[in-house]
């Protein structure tokens, strides 16, 4: 039986990150497909990537300088569809 289209990838190498587009340019060995029976693990990693991203972020908020209310109030909308995200899964 074979196998359905990928629904995420993987890049196994330095660095794990998941992307769910095909990686264009790249036929690096290193970026392995995910199928159906992973769809939960790589949502679950791309979460987790995106948290550590709006902690990034948020520690930039932090600064002082003009932007730094807009970034806040972005960071915090971002925070609150992560955690709405968590809690569905």
């Amino acid at each position: 039986m074979a196998r359905s289209a990928p629904v995420a990838w993987v890049w196994t190498g330095a660095g794990r990150r998941v992307q769910f587009e095909k990686p264009t340019g790249s036929r690096h060995p290193a970026w392995k497909p995910l199928f159906e029976e992973s769809r939960f693990e790589a949502e679950q990693e791309a979460l987790r990537e995106l948290s550590v991203k709006v902690d990034a972020l948020a520690s930039l908020a932090g600064k002082e300088d003009s932007v730094a209310p807009e970034l806040l109030r972005i960071v915090h909308s971002m925070q609150s569809a992560l955690a709405t995200l968590s809690v569905h899964r």
